[in-house]
């Protein structure tokens, strides 16, 4: 029997919203501090107003694609100026 290893669920997604200027992004990251200051360069904006939450997932080794989730999300949520979810 061959089985494959891998998730049984969505790893790259995340959920980033705006509010009076502040960037929130939930995240299943690993690395939420190192995530926090990547958005802060990433939008120009200064780390005290971006906050990353950590959301339960599966464990890795190694990338699995949350921050670059992440990244998306806070990109277009900047865009459309309303929270937005990517998977």
């Amino acid at each position: 029997m061959a089985a494959a290893k891998g998730p049984l669920e969505f790893l790259c997604s995340a959920v980033a919203a705006f509010k009076d200027g502040k960037l929130t992004c939930w995240t299943a990251s690993q690395e939420t501090h190192l995530l926090r200051k990547q958005l802060a360069v990433l939008l120009a904006m200064p780390e005290a107003d971006v906050r990353c939450v950590h959301v339960d997932s599966s464990g890795c080794h190694g990338r699995n694609g949350h921050e670059d989730a992440a990244a998306d999300a806070a990109l277009l949520a900047a865009a459309v100026g309303r929270p937005l979810r990517v998977q």
